[in-house]
């Protein structure tokens, strides 16, 4: 069908402003929402199942304690980890956390874990084929007044409950994009470098983690410089890299210039990048969800020319054919919202910023919604 209909809203207006961060589908059908920043880009300890038959969102209990900027993976088991992040507002230093969480969705619970080996937020997450989870990268402290990225990478045993460190990466980076191959590596692509208290430089470098030997490889390097974009496994066991930016500041979601239009392929076999079709506007702090066709929905985000309003666009991409379609678009306007593909097919989208700064008027904070909706 390719259209949006209404579900209802969360419990509380949240936004996830990175992009491991948000809402993960359930193997039992449902989603799950835990976390996250309100309008002054604060941490809440909210958590919210969604009911696919109903459309509704329930509040379970909540998280021991605020956070957010962590990553949120569902294990092979059902169960979902929750690392790192920060209990403090978006600003830098941001104090990142070593703690880590474990959610039952049976009984709707969260046990500690084990911590990681060193804190970390804004970093990425990424489910291996054998049920590990491998953490890379992401925001370290420094010293009290900055932040630094992190090029080291760790790994999580389910069974053991346990954290192990393993290679680290060529090169430090926050807020990239970490994907499964289908032959068990990860890409991990772009992302930020800081380079001062709030200041970063946006990466367009690439590596492969392999996780039989726990090392790291050159991936190549993209066209654009990026991040705060989305990567996802496309048709022909590649990877489509879309949208992101180039920060000013990385003390909130605001990019310098311009937001990109670009997309870019990753060619498993040949180890190369090439051109795909440039996106219809440009965008970052979008969503992008491979569909069960094949074919790969993007929606909302922030581009230039509306720089600081949530968008309300949406277009599917056909691998195959290579073009961009318009589903028509989404009820409400937003960036850095949650999104995630549902055991019946439907993608559920939730929360999300509306829109910050002077447009969010007359507080100035930033505009989050608790609206939510489904594509099918």
């Amino acid at each position: 069908m390719n259209s949006w209909s209404p579900a209802k809203n969360l419990p509380t207006a949240v936004c996830w402003t990175a992009v491991h961060e948000g809402v993960v589908a359930l193997a039992d059908g449902r989603a799950l929402a835990a976390g996250g920043s309100n309008g002054t880009l604060s941490p809440v300890a909210d958590v919210a199942v969604f009911d696919p038959d109903l459309l509704t969102w329930t509040a379970c209990p909540p998280m021991p304690s605020p956070r957010h900027l962590h990553s949120i993976t569902r294990l092979a088991d059902g169960r979902v980890l929750l690392a790192g992040g920060t209990d403090r507002r978006f600003a830098l230093p941001n104090a990142a956390l070593r703690s880590a969480l474990i959610f039952d969705p049976e009984h709707l619970t969260w046990t500690p874990t084990g911590d990681l080996t060193e804190p970390r937020c804004i970093h990425s997450a990424t489910l291996l084929a054998d049920g590990r989870v491998l953490v890379a990268g992401g925001a370290t402290d420094r010293s009290s007044q900055s932040n630094a990225s992190s090029a080291t990478a760790e790994i999580y045993d389910p069974g053991s409950g346990k954290w192990t460190v393993t290679g680290s990466m060529t090169d430090a980076r926050v807020d990239h994009t970490s994907t499964l191959l289908p032959d068990g590596r990860v890409l991990v692509a772009g992302g930020d470098l800081y380079t001062g208290r709030a200041s970063g430089v946006s990466l367009a470098l690439c590596e492969l983690y392999d996780p039989r030997s726990g090392t790291w490889t050159p991936a190549g390097t993209m066209r654009d410089q990026r991040s705060a974009h989305q990567a996802t496994v496309v048709a022909g066991g590649g990877v489509l890299v879309t949208g992101g930016g180039s920060p000013s500041s990385i003390t909130g979601p605001v990019f310098d210039g311009h937001s990109l239009r670009t997309a870019e392929r990753y060619d498993l076999t040949a180890g190369t990048w090439s051109q795909a079709p440039d996106l219809p506007w440009g965008r970052g702090g979008h969503r992008q969800v491979l569909l069960p066709n094949g074919k790969v929905l993007i929606a909302g985000g922030f581009d230039a020319a509306d720089f600081v309003l949530g968008q309300l666009s949406a277009f599917v991409y056909d691998p195959l054919g290579r073009v961009w379609t318009d589903t028509g678009g989404m009820r409400t306007g937003r960036a850095w919202f949650g999104a995630a593909l549902l055991t019946n097919g439907q993608v559920v989208v939730a929360g999300g910023m509306t829109a910050s700064g002077t447009l969010a008027a007359p507080a100035a904070d930033n505009l989050v919604t608790a609206e939510s909706e489904v594509f099918a």
